[in-house]
């Protein structure tokens, strides 16, 4: 009889260890803190409850993006944060512009790129390509404008302009230490360090602001956005530290064009590149647009965001899902929205 007992108990041992690394799976999946300590990176408050993000200032309103009139409009009416890019010129003036050459921003006219020309010799932007409300069909009531040349604003200039209680993201654009090292350099001169998530969507670039400057918040790349994912559908997220400081997936469905031109994937044979499009499927990406997986996020104290949101049905999605924030290229129609409806996103202790 004894004997019995103790094969029975042989034969539920890996039922009893699958049941237990579950039940702690679940518990740590709630209260990853049980586990994991917040992060130790001092992120302030105000910082973390950011809701309204302007991408690239007034990006897609008639105004030339990464352009201080765009970013003006953007805070004018009412964005917390500021997204914007940095590059480095010839003579190594950190600039604000997101492509690597002049032809979108100069109607074709001007192919040289960045990096070859001094700061005097930029060129005045004349367009960005973008039609103003046409993209997303957006019912707004805005006068469409021919928009007004702007010049390539110095980095210096954004931070010197920037009021108090504003906060910005700045997406490193090139794997380059000395542009890492004077965008460092310039936030610390204008105190402005603790206003600031910087970030790359390449996670080698990511790993090179950690190891930079490790009290720096950091937002996830594209390939960390993926593993965590991932993760997080494997069941061993709550088990895993995690290296940045803010979580965001995209709007955007992701379709096999969008892998094809985002150089993470440039390594990946083209059967997973189907795989992964086929698995992102979405506005957003089901698989990523888990409120599960926002909340195991806000658990740990790391804000949680969606990028891209320019539509109703964007909007009413991040409402849904209990993220903390939300970029848009649309912040004039975005800010009217959420104040004629009284819409209000999460927000972290």
């Amino acid at each position: 009889m004894a004997m019995e007992w103790i094969s029975s108990l042989e034969i539920s041992y890996p039922m009893v260890l699958f049941t237990s690394c579950f039940a702690v799976q679940r518990i740590l999946l709630h209260w990853p803190c049980l586990l994991h300590a917040k992060s130790n990176v001092t992120m302030r408050k105000d910082l973390k409850n950011v809701h309204w993000i302007a991408h690239r200032g007034s990006k897609s309103e008639g105004l030339l993006e990464n352009t201080m009139e765009a970013y003006k409009k953007g805070v004018e009416v009412g964005c917390t944060m500021l997204e914007l890019d940095v590059r480095l010129t010839k003579d190594q003036k950190v600039v604000v512009f997101h492509d690597a050459d002049f032809k979108r921003m100069t109607e074709g006219k001007v192919k040289e790129k960045l990096c070859d020309l001094n700061f005097d010799e930029l060129p005045i932007l004349t367009d960005d390509g973008i039609e103003p409300y046409e993209k997303h069909k957006l019912k707004a009531s805005f006068v469409k404008t021919k928009k007004t040349p702007a010049r390539v604003p110095l980095f210096e200039d954004v931070l010197k302009w920037l009021p108090d209680d504003r906060f910005l993201i700045v997406e490193v654009k090139e794997n380059n230490y000395d542009l890492i090292s004077q965008v460092h350099a310039l936030l610390h001169k204008y105190d402005r360090q603790k206003n600031v998530v910087w970030f790359s969507l390449n996670e080698g670039i990511c790993k090179k602001l950690r190891d930079f400057d490790p009290n720096m918040p950091t937002i996830a790349s594209v390939t960390m956005t993926l593993k965590i994912v991932l993760y997080y559908y494997l069941g061993i997220l709550p088990f895993m530290s995690l290296p940045f400081n803010v979580f965001g997936i995209t709007a955007d469905e992701v379709d096999i064009n969008r892998l094809n031109s985002e150089p993470s994937f440039n390594s990946l044979p083209t059967f997973m590149k189907q795989i992964l499009a086929f698995l992102l499927e979405g506005r957003p990406p089901y698989m990523m647009n888990s409120p599960r997986l926002f909340s195991h996020m806000k658990a740990r104290g790391i804000p949680t965001w969606i990028l891209g949101v320019n539509s109703e049905y964007d909007l009413r999605t991040a409402t849904k899902s209990g993220v903390t924030a939300v970029l848009t290229d649309y912040p004039i129609w975005l800010l009217t929205h959420v104040k004629k409806n009284n819409i209000r996103l999460c927000t972290l202790e």
